[in-house]
């Protein structure tokens, strides 16, 4: 999933932390680094319902930063 994928989605950060429980700060971060890390997208994906699917060509993993 790219970051537009997840902004159209939940629109707010504050959606994100409430929909995920996941942090408000990682939405932001993922939207000022330009991707997700793929362990955070296959998280999202099962949130989701998998209305956002994970894709590695989008990703980055947590140890690439």
């Amino acid at each position: 999933m790219t970051v537009e994928e997840l902004k159209d989605y939940y629109k707010t950060g504050y959606r994100f932390e409430k929909s995920t429980k996941m942090t408000g700060n990682s939405f932001l971060n993922w939207m000022k680094w330009g991707y997700i890390p793929i362990e955070s997208q296959f998280k999202i994906e099962n949130y989701t319902d998998g209305q956002l699917r994970a894709d590695i060509k989008h990703a980055r993993s947590d140890s690439d930063r």
